[in-house]
C-alpha cells in the first residue's frame, strides 16, 4: 500500500505513520547492514518485479517535510527522534547518490559495448580471412601430392582410384577459388597432363 500524505495531520503522526509503512513496506532499509546498490537497482527495473521509485519518492519528501515540521514544534524533546529520522533520510539519499552512480556506470557500458561491436567485427572478419588462407593452403599442398598418389596407385595398378584421384584434383584446382591463384597455372598444367597419361 502507498504512503499518504495528510498535511492535517501534526507533524510527529505524520512522520510516525511514513516510519509505520516503511517498516510494513522497507523495513530492510532500517537495517544496519543495509547496502543501497541493490535498491538502487530495484529502482531502475520498470518492469514488475522492480520497485516503484514514484513509492520511493513520496517517503523521502514526507520524511524530509514532516522531519523540517518537528524541528520548528519539537526541537527540545524529540531530539532522539530526529537523530532516528535523519539517519533514515541519509541512507534514501546514499540510495538516490548510489542510483545515479549505476545509471552512470550502466549507461558508460552501454556506449563501451557499443564501441567494441565494430572491433569485435573487424577482428571476425580478420578470422574469417586466416581461416579462408589456411584451407586454400591445405588443398594446394594435397594438390602438390596428387602426382605422387597417381604414380603410387598405377604402381600398384589400382587404376580406378588413380583416376579419382585425379579427376578430383582437376576439380579443385578449376575451381573459381583455386583459378584466381596465378601461381597454380603450372600445377594445373601437370595434372593436366597427368590426365593425359591415365587416359592412354
Amino acid at each position: 500500500m502507498a504512503y499518504q500524505y495528510d498535511a492535517s495531520s501534526r507533524p510527529l503522526q505524520r512522520s510516525e505513520n511514513a516510519i509505520y509503512e516503511i517498516e510494513q513496506n522497507w523495513k530492510f532499509m532500517t537495517d544496519e547492514e543495509f547496502n543501497p546498490v541493490p535498491l538502487a537497482l530495484q529502482l531502475m527495473d520498470s518492469s514488475s518485479v522492480g520497485r516503484s521509485y514514484s513509492e520511493f519518492m513520496r517517503y523521502f519528501h514526507a520524511l524530509d517535510d514532516s522531519l523540517k515540521d518537528i524541528v520548528d514544534e519539537y526541537y527540545q524533546g524529540f531530539n532522539n527522534s530526529i537523530l532516528s529520522f535523519g539517519e533514515i533520510k541519509d541512507k534514501i539519499t546514499e540510495t538516490q547518490q548510489t542510483l545515479k552512480l549505476v545509471q552512470g556506470r550502466v549507461k558508460q557500458t552501454s556506449e563501451m559495448l557499443s564501441q567494441d561491436k565494430s572491433s569485435l567485427a573487424q577482428l571476425y572478419y580478420k578470422c574469417s580471412q586466416h581461416n579462408e588462407m589456411i584451407r586454400i593452403l591445405d588443398r594446394i599442398e594435397k594438390l602438390k601430392q596428387i602426382s605422387t598418389d597417381i604414380e603410387d596407385l598405377s604402381s600398384k595398378k589400382q587404376y580406378l582410384a588413380s583416376v579419382q584421384k585425379l579427376l578430383a584434383g582437376l576439380e579443385t584446382v578449376n575451381s573459381d577459388t583455386m583459378r584466381s591463384i596465378g601461381a597454380l597455372s603450372d600445377l594445373s598444367a601437370q595434372l593436366n597432363k597427368e590426365k593425359g597419361t591415365v587416359f592412354e
